[in-house]
């Protein structure tokens, strides 16, 4: 059983009156259930009772963890068993937070990007544009953006480039409460020795280059969670200054194995 080094922080940027973000990490050392969990949920911008969608889709992948997973365990097929009890959870809280909002009036949604580390073995699900990666000496972006510009980046309507440059940035295909139906998406893989696991909200990634995320997040250049602290506040700060409106969000996971 090898040892995970985390740090999670989050900032409601230079614009926003409120912070939709809602960020965590959680472990689970136990010798049978050694495990770690990254979330993030980003609540809907210029939707009303985003951080209501954030928060509670949040709270309910942190119940999962904590009360439902010490009995997943002993599955034989792990990964379909995680799979159908995460797709039923989104779909259950998608229709409470459907029916939330027509009660109320209102429109609401939230992403939700959250990244399991169990047995060697990594899990995410993925609906909207917040993001998992694993960083070792290059960059991998674990989750596919569910957002109109990363669809027509897919379908060669737009380069990458073209892109960053995009006024329809925020339009998401999917978020959970905003309609009656949702299909999240799930990866799986093996974890990688000192890599580190990263998930952020949109405004953690917007103005930053691969290159400086494996500079500052390798996981071969991170020994202690103080290093860890300070290299992300700094890096949350680096993209404020260059303009980032939205709330900023990261939770960041180190596996080390034992020797």
């Amino acid at each position: 059983m090898g040892t995970f080094i985390t740090y999670s922080a989050t900032d409601i940027g230079s614009v926003r009156e409120k912070n939709q973000d809602v960020v965590g990490i959680l472990v689970n050392t136990h010798p049978m259930l050694s495990a770690a969990l990254g979330i993030v949920c980003d609540g809907v911008g210029g939707l009303q009772e985003g951080e209501y969608a954030s928060a509670t889709t949040y709270n309910r992948f942190i119940d999962w963890f904590q009360y439902e997973l010490p009995q997943m365990i002993e599955e034989d097929d792990f990964e379909t068993v995680l799979t159908k009890r995460w797709t039923k959870i989104v779909e259950n809280h998608n229709q409470y937070l459907y029916q939330y909002a027509l009660e109320k009036g209102v429109k609401l949604g939230t992403t939700l990007t959250a990244i399991l580390l169990f047995r060697n073995r990594y899990f995410t699900i993925q609906v909207g544009d917040s993001r998992a990666y694993q960083i070792t000496e290059r960059l991998e972006q674990l989750t596919e953006d569910q957002s109109l510009i990363a669809r027509e980046v897919r379908q060669g309507l737009l380069t990458k480039e073209e892109a960053k440059h995009e006024t329809r940035q925020n339009i998401l295909l999917q978020s959970i409460g905003y309609s009656k139906h949702i299909v999240p998406e799930f990866r799986s893989g093996n974890i990688v020795d000192n890599a580190s696991y990263l998930v952020c909200s949109d405004g953690f990634y917007h103005h930053i280059a691969e290159e400086e995320m494996i500079a500052n997040f390798c996981g071969e250049t991170l020994w202690n969670v103080q290093l860890i602290k300070e290299r992300t506040d700094a890096f949350i700060e680096l993209i404020k200054q260059r303009g980032e409106k939205d709330n900023i969000s990261v939770a960041l996971i180190k596996y080390v194995p034992d020797e």
